[in-house]
């Protein structure tokens, strides 16, 4: 249910047609900019978008004034101050959207937009702390959301708003990893009826598209991974040229299995992926079968590339690498045994023990090379020294690096430090 279509009916007290018109005009503009996390603005148009919002909600809290008993008018101006929490205004907003939402509930207990807009706030503010906030998120977020919408539902009688569905099929994706796969078809189920009423809505069919990538990573994950797998990004298309990311295995696990976790960052990057098979061993960490596990995997990878570009349009200057444990030991010695073909890479808990010369790092100065570093604060000496010795050479060298420290021993990146890190590393 837009905010264009409620406002067709409001009348505004003392407002001229020409007044009316003109605030119908600005909340569709915010509507179409503002109803999902990210919004769809950036630079001065992000700034006008701000001031626009400013009058707009200056407006509405004028009508509200003028009708503190009517629900509709105090959903709409909850929906403005929801807004807020997209652009990053004031954060009073945030708090005051859910007291809007409340009193327009208070009014009329099953006005069924309050509850469709609530489940959106707890959806877009964990959205927000899952890609932007340091440490653990809250779990419980979408299952609030959930109940929400579920309210709204039981509330709608025969005609259901579309960002009900919207909403149901967030939850799924997000509550669980490694929810089930019964689950993940109801969320693609959800999704694809949104998407039949609001085809135009192209950033959340990007998000529905993960859900199906998810859907297929779960169901490879059933079997030993055996074969490499290489996924287009989420909305692909034939006239552009995408990065690659190929993520690596860790000690007893499978790249497949290390890469789930991020699955949400495809929301945002564009990149083509590819998952090598096989499984880290403790056998990969003697010299001699490190030796053999790098050579492994600069044939599995050279040969998912070839395939790859018979399929989709690579862009060859951006293919980075990234990994966890024995990953990231990889993803460090393969980016130095080939300077000429990587463009950055993400280590995560590692050593990066194999050594650099002189020429391989002009080699990568010069190619632009980035490197991103996490390590955990209580990491052994060994991995923690050796990572901080890799960024200190690279930054020697004129190499752009990005060094993160977080809490904890053997740890890997968050989804929020992982999406940072593609920031750094991708164009």
């Amino acid at each position: 249910m837009t905010v264009l279509l409620l406002f067709a009916s409001l009348a505004f007290i003392g407002a001229s047609p020409y007044d009316q018109q003109r605030i119908e005009q600005e909340l569709r503009y915010l509507q179409e900019k503002l109803d999902d996390w990210p919004a769809k603005a950036e630079g001065a148009e992000l700034q006008e978008l701000r001031r626009r919002f400013e009058d707009t909600v200056t407006a509405l809290e004028a009508l509200a004034e003028k009708r503190p008993r009517d629900a509709e008018v105090a959903w709409m101006l909850g929906e403005c101050y929801r807004m807020a929490n997209n652009i990053e205004v004031d954060k009073q907003y945030v708090a005051a959207s859910k007291e809007s939402f409340g009193r327009s509930l208070e009014i009329d207990p099953d006005y069924v937009p309050a509850y469709v807009s609530l489940g959106k706030l707890a959806i877009q503010a964990y959205r927000k702390m899952l890609f932007e906030k340091e440490g653990e998120v809250p779990w419980t977020m979408p299952y609030v959301a959930q109940d929400y919408f579920n309210a709204a539902l039981e509330r709608s009688g025969g005609k259901v708003d579309p960002d009900i569905y919207k909403g149901l099929s967030y939850v799924p994706h997000y509550a669980n990893i490694r929810k089930s796969l019964e689950n993940l078809d109801e969320a693609i189920s959800l999704g694809e009826r949104y998407l039949r009423s609001r085809p135009e809505d192209t950033a959340f069919r990007r998000t529905w598209e993960t859900y199906r990538i998810k859907r297929k990573l779960l169901e490879e994950r059933t079997r030993d991974q055996e074969q490499t797998i290489v996924l287009p990004p989420t909305g692909y298309a034939d006239n552009t040229a995408y990065p690659v990311l190929v993520y690596l295995p860790y000690t007893g696990g499978t790249a497949l299995g290390g890469f789930l976790t991020y699955i949400p960052v495809m929301e945002i990057h564009s990149f083509i992926l590819v998952l090598p098979p096989g499984k880290g061993s403790t056998a990969d960490h003697s010299w001699e079968g490190f030796s053999a596990c790098i050579e492994r995997y600069e044939t599995h990878i050279e040969e998912a590339l070839d395939w790859a570009r018979g399929k989709y349009r690579i862009d060859e200057e951006h293919i980075i690498l990234a990994g966890y444990s024995l990953g990231g030991d990889l993803s460090w010695a393969l980016s130095l045994r080939n300077p000429e073909r990587y463009r950055g890479a993400v280590m995560m808990g590692t050593r990066c023990g194999y050594r650099a010369g002189e020429q391989t790092l002009e080699k990568l100065r010069s190619r632009d090379f980035r490197a991103f570093f996490l390590t955990g604060a209580e990491e052994l000496s060994a991995r923690y020294e050796g990572m901080n010795k890799a960024s200190q050479l690279l930054q020697s060298q004129g190499i752009q690096t990005l060094y993160r420290e977080v809490p904890g021993g053997h740890t890997r990146a968050n989804v929020r430090d992982f999406k940072q890190a593609l920031d750094f590393l991708l164009p």
